[in-house]
């Protein structure tokens, strides 16, 4: 039989189950906090897809940094002869053919074309796009637009830069190429998309309404204060 509680022991009995609360408070604390981050590693951010499972999907979205492309949309004999690779980097998207689908050989060329929007979710904005490829023997374009507008049309290892005063966070791309025809060496391995972003508009200089009602109120507030210190005074 255990001798009763007296003294320190008994004082120890009384911490103990506070302890021991606190200690499974804690854990609880970091086990949720603990499976918040398994569940956002389990929504990693996806950074790649291919036009046969945009064409089951289409609402597909990849997010790289503080861009994302959504909208995805591919045409033209991208899928009957070949399944283009679309994966996005920190520069943009790159869309990767097999020269041995997309190659050599005489005959029909292959036209296809994938077009975008590509956003940006942080403070800045684009500065500058621009296109290149490699390949042999073949063509391909990119137009970029804004809101139903086209900003310009490159051509492979051409570059548009925006305008200072020019702050465009979204643009819809269009972007298309031809491979094949009477050439015997036509082939296209790769298309890439380069952007890259500038600081986004500075907020304006200029006080707003709030900061006056506030100067106002407190120029108000002093004057009563003045007043009630000067009538103070005189009972004095």
């Amino acid at each position: 039989m255990n001798p009763p509680f007296t003294g320190a022991s008994a004082l120890k009995s009384f911490v103990r189950p506070r302890a021991r609360n606190k200690a499974v408070l804690g854990s609880a604390v970091v086990a949720a906090f603990a499976s918040v981050l398994s569940a956002g590693s389990a929504q990693a951010a996806v950074t790649s897809t291919t036009c046969a499972a945009l064409a089951v999907d289409p609402s597909i979205t990849l997010t790289v940094l503080d861009k994302t492309i959504s909208n995805i949309v591919c045409s033209g004999d991208v899928f009957n002869n070949s399944n283009v690779l679309i994966n996005f980097s920190v520069d943009g998207p790159i869309y990767e053919f097999s020269s041995d689908i997309i190659g050599a050989g005489t005959g029909p060329s292959t036209s296809g074309g994938i077009s975008y929007l590509i956003a940006i979710t942080g403070d800045q904005a684009f500065n500058s796009v621009a296109l290149t490829a490699a390949g042999l023997d073949y063509t391909a374009s990119k137009e970029i637009y804004s809101g139903g507008s086209l900003l310009a049309t490159l051509g492979v290892a051409e570059e548009t830069i925006f305008d200072a005063d020019e702050f465009y966070t979204s643009l819809n791309i269009v972007d298309s190429w031809t491979v094949g025809g009477d050439s015997q060496f036509s082939t296209l391995e790769d298309i890439n998309n380069l952007f890259t972003q500038k600081p986004g508009r500075a907020p304006s200089e200029v006080p707003g309404p709030l900061p006056l009602l506030g100067a106002g109120a407190a120029f108000g507030l002093s004057r009563k204060m003045r007043a009630r210190i000067k009538a103070s005074s005189v009972k004095l």
